[in-house]
């Protein structure tokens, strides 16, 4: 079914791809984190990115092809830090880190369940070395990991499923008008019957004709040039 995207364009297609990469948190992407305490701390810094992108393609043939044409396309980020107060993990923080990778949308089971069991996998394996990355915020020791998450959202306004769309609508409108005069002339017999006519063949009901009716037939044989009436002959009896 057809969905709104943005400024009211229609999407009939929708595709979704994920990647991820963990390296030690540095002054390059460590951003504007600063630490809450004066002890040393250990940061998980999540970096979420999202693009949403809207296409033009002819069919569903195009999709993730170079036939497709840019309409618009938009970007969020999320960053989400999880800090605890010591120099690495432990195997008890990974059901909050496990929380935070959930926050944005990568199940632990179903369709994500293997990405976000390969993202722990690494958050707790490069976080429980015990030689860690260290640098320093406001005379404070961090170490930590950096977690970058991308997800590319593309959508696709399809010509094939508009133009089908379209006929399906344009045939509806038609059955509606169908079910609209079916129910007019049901409505007529149902009038023509309580005043006692038969609303099918009046001739099919094997009466003889009313008085009314034979005057009418006798009229239009008058008028026909090629009519004759039909001569009395006197029959003699013996």
């Amino acid at each position: 079914m057809a969905v709104k995207g943005i400024e009211g364009i229609e999407v009939h297609h929708e595709t979704y791809r994920l990647d991820f990469y963990i390296t030690p948190l540095d002054y390059n992407n460590v951003g504007g984190y600063e630490p809450s305490s004066p002890s040393v701390q250990y940061v998980v810094k999540f970096d979420y990115h999202v693009n949403h992108a809207y296409f033009d393609v002819h069919s569903s043939a195009d999709i993730g092809t170079r036939r497709r044409t840019l309409i618009d396309q938009y970007h969020e980020q999320e960053e989400k830090p999880v800090k605890f107060d010591r120099t690495e993990l432990k195997s008890s923080d990974e059901e909050l880190l496990s929380d935070a990778v959930l926050s944005f949308g990568i199940e632990r089971s179903g369709e994500h369940g293997e990405l976000h069991k390969d993202i722990m996998d690494m958050i707790m394996k490069r976080g429980c070395e015990t030689e860690q990355h260290k640098i320093w915020i406001k005379d404070v020791e961090v170490s930590g990991l950096y977690v970058y998450v991308g997800k590319s959202h593309d959508m696709y306004r399809c010509g094939e499923c508009k133009l089908k769309r379209r006929l399906e609508e344009a045939i509806e409108v038609v059955k509606e008008r169908i079910r609209k005069r079916d129910v007019i002339r049901a409505c007529d017999d149902v009038k023509e019957e309580e005043k006692g006519i038969n609303p099918t063949n009046k001739e099919k009901d094997g009466g003889d004709p009313t008085k009314k009716e034979k005057k009418g037939r006798a009229r239009k044989r008058r008028r026909n040039k090629y009519y004759k009436p039909a001569r009395k002959r006197n029959i003699r009896v013996k």
